[in-house]
């Protein structure tokens, strides 16, 4: 499944971990956003993806931090927190 995905998008590179991915947060059962630093080839520097520790990557889900930022922010100012 996740293969698939990625052949389908090729906006991240790697399906297990890459030492280019930058943790941002993580539930602490091994599942969290990360910078991307070294995308696919459809991708972009700095987007931000998911990675599941039971099906891999996923995403991109924002384009960059800031945007990933805002969007918690707006969460917050909403009472989603």
């Amino acid at each position: 499944m996740v293969r698939e995905k990625f052949k389908k998008t090729n906006s991240y590179k790697n399906v297990g971990g890459d030492k280019s991915w930058i943790p941002v947060d993580y539930d602490g059962g091994g599942d969290g956003f990360y910078i991307d630093l070294n995308p696919g080839p459809k991708g972009k520097v700095g987007q931000i993806i998911f990675l599941s520790h039971e099906t891999g990557p996923d995403g991109p889900h924002f384009p960059d931090f800031v945007a990933y930022l805002e969007d918690g922010a707006s969460k917050l100012e909403a009472g989603k927190y």
